[in-house]
């Protein structure tokens, strides 16, 4: 038995996603950047990408930058901000994810840039009062938020959030990398600078992501890598067409399945807290994951008592054939709590466990893996 938990982590390559893809590794195989015959349909496939990608979140193809990551994308807007835009003040939390933390850490030692954290509260919120607040202390900051926190899976009000950097003439800077293709997100009518995401959150291909900049704000974008005139002049670099193609295609089938999908992920979700709670009733759920629109669907994070540390805990699933995470995946490998977790004031002798549904997952697989997990709590 093999039950794969954990696709805020990682998803399996769709099989559409990848014979839309093989065309392009060989007999479509130029050099996007190269005039003939070849370059030319590397090209056109490439702008018919960034084409479809800007339909999805309603803007400009030319607000469309590909990337090689998620992580280039948070590191480009965080960077380019800085550089571009000359913002003297980041606004973030404690609790993003380690590619807007670690460039952010960065550059207020580098630079000597004002740095201020949101405060948490034990269920990971962020307070809009604060927000304002700082945002008429700190004209001209960089607010940098996730759509949704990757390990506890609470969903920002981007909306409000962006309209309140608006009003105090402050920019906006949203990691949607897990959230694009799960929740609607219309650009049109929301004022945000800059939004990342990757491929490889909705079924498409590792190594590609791409990065929303809006049109004004792009005027003032400066490279974060340096060579050819790819993507306008500001991401060099030869294009890897066969991923930016799995990219949009694996939008396109998230997009125009997305209701089914929400149905089935929340169907999932609510069943394991169901069965969670009757067979293990001292389980606490962490952050906001119990509370629908508060948390996205496809993440629960939950904590068990246990008499063993994460990593057991982690292992032992593992050789019964369950793959679930504690957490991120970037910041894995350390044995203990994530930055995140340490925030929330988890009881010293629970452990947490993040379980990540996708959409071939069953009801079936959930009351087996909750067969195992009770065996150790």
């Amino acid at each position: 038995m093999r039950i794969y938990f954990d696709h805020a982590s990682t998803t399996a390559l769709d099989s559409q996603v990848l014979d839309a893809m093989l065309p392009y590794m060989t007999t479509h195989f130029g050099n996007a950047s190269s005039m003939h015959h070849y370059g030319r349909i590397a090209k056109s496939a490439i702008e018919a990408e960034r084409k479809k990608i800007a339909q999805y979140l309603n803007v400009s193809p030319s607000e469309i930058f590909f990337t090689s990551s998620g992580t280039e994308a948070n590191n480009w807007a965080i960077r380019s901000a800085l550089q571009g835009l000359k913002v003297q003040h980041y606004i973030s939390t404690p609790i993003e994810h380690q590619s807007i933390l670690k460039p952010l850490a960065t550059i207020e030692k580098e630079q000597n840039i004002g740095l201020h954290y949101l405060q948490i509260d034990k269920r990971g919120n962020i307070s809009l009062i604060e927000l304002e607040k700082l945002l008429k202390k700190y004209p001209k900051a960089l607010v940098c938020l996730s759509h949704a926190n990757s390990e506890l899976g609470n969903i920002n009000d981007i909306a409000t959030i962006s309209d309140l950097c608006q009003k105090y003439g402050c920019f906006c800077f949203i990691d949607a990398i897990q959230t694009i293709g799960y929740c609607s997100v219309d650009l049109k009518n929301m004022p945000i600078h800059f939004l990342s995401a990757s491929a490889h959150k909705f079924y498409g291909p590792k190594g590609v992501g791409f990065i929303y900049v809006d049109k004004k704000t792009s005027t003032y974008m400066k490279p974060l890598i340096f060579g050819g005139s790819q993507e306008n002049n500001l991401r060099a670099g030869t294009e890897c067409v066969a991923n930016i193609v799995g990219l949009g295609k694996a939008l396109e089938i998230i997009w125009q399945n997305n209701i089914d999908l929400t149905k089935h992920l929340y169907t999932l979700k609510t069943h394991a807290i169901k069965m969670l709670k009757k067979q293990i009733p001292t389980i606490l759920f962490n952050g906001k994951c119990e509370h629908k629109n508060q948390s996205i669907d496809k993440i629960l994070s939950i904590a068990l008592p246990s008499t063993q540390d994460q990593a057991m805990l982690l292992f032992y699933l593992d050789i019964q054939g369950i793959a679930v995470s504690a957490g991120s995946a970037c910041s894995s490998g350390t044995h203990k709590m994530s930055h995140v977790l340490s925030y929330l004031h988890i009881p010293d002798n629970y452990i947490v466990i993040r379980i990540s549904f996708g959409k071939k997952n069953t009801i079936q697989e959930i009351e087996d893996f909750i067969k195992i997990l009770k065996k150790k709590c």
